[in-house]
């Protein structure tokens, strides 16, 4: 088996990395998974209920529902993804 990717996560707010700032996730509107320069996942805001995330696009391979699906914070949709796409993975600290 491979090593597990090492993921990291970059919040963004109008098109700005707040990743180091204290509430970057509560205050982005889009949020990505990177394992070096792969775009794992990329998710922003449902318009219809801010408080969730979607998934908009990726590098690799999505499931044919996976913009369909709706998640509380952005590692919930990398652990969806995780479950239906054969790729292990583990946060960066």
């Amino acid at each position: 088996m491979s090593a597990p990717l090492r993921l990291s996560m970059q919040f963004c707010k109008g098109g700005y990395d707040i990743t180091n700032q204290v509430y970057a996730e509560m205050d982005a509107d889009e949020a990505r998974a990177w394992d070096g320069d792969f775009c794992v996942v990329a998710l922003t805001r449902d318009d219809e209920d801010p408080t969730t995330w979607r998934i908009d696009r990726s590098d690799g391979f999505l499931p044919d529902d996976a913009h369909e699906e709706r998640f509380t914070r952005p590692a919930a949709a990398v652990a969806y993804l995780a479950e239906r796409v054969p790729f292990a993975y583990e946060f960066a600290d």
